[in-house]
């Protein structure tokens, strides 16, 4: 599990530089999202030698089908489209991406699917007992699993990096 200590520093890193180069929209709404970047991370735990990768997509385009956009390759661990929607959320949360990987690893299954809450902009650290700040990332997130043919297990996770809504 070295990889993961690794993970949640590279997480705060790109959310600190794009905070520089990213407007906070508090105006967003789920009809006006232009665009937004993913962090990827897959960890085939099927593969014998091992397969952990993180990637950062370039800007994706919500409301596409999987046949009409580019896959996306997760090092040398997955490849395939990922599509979302951005739909409106439920308190306090004023959006959801949900998103679907269609992941090329997943063979009997359904594609890994994931819902990030989102309030459109980054999530701010919270202090709570008994817990390691560096734990929190400031990116909106969430994880999955999946298994290949129901004997090996396939982690994801997905965090939005960042994103433009119609003003920007």
């Amino acid at each position: 599990m070295a990889w993961w200590s690794g993970l949640v520093p590279l997480l705060i890193f790109l959310a600190g530089s794009q905070l520089l180069v990213s407007c906070d929209d508090t105006d967003l709404s789920p009809d006006n999202v232009r665009w937004v970047r993913f962090i990827v991370t897959v960890n085939d735990t099927w593969d014998p030698d091992g397969c952990i990768a993180t990637i950062a997509t370039g800007k994706l385009v919500p409301n596409k089908k999987s046949n009409e956009t580019k896959p996306i390759t997760v090092g040398s661990c997955d490849h395939g489209p990922l599509v979302y929607t951005v739909t409106p959320g439920q308190a306090p949360d004023k959006m959801s991406v949900d998103l679907t990987f269609h992941s090329s690893s997943i063979e009997d299954a359904a594609p890994p699917t994931c819902q990030i809450p989102w309030n459109g902009t980054y999530v701010s650290p919270r202090a709570r007992p008994d817990t390691d700040p560096r734990d929190d990332s400031p990116l909106p997130g969430c994880f999955t699993i999946d298994s290949r043919e129901g004997h090996s297990t396939t982690f994801y996770w997905f965090y939005l990096l960042d994103w433009a809504g119609a003003g920007h």
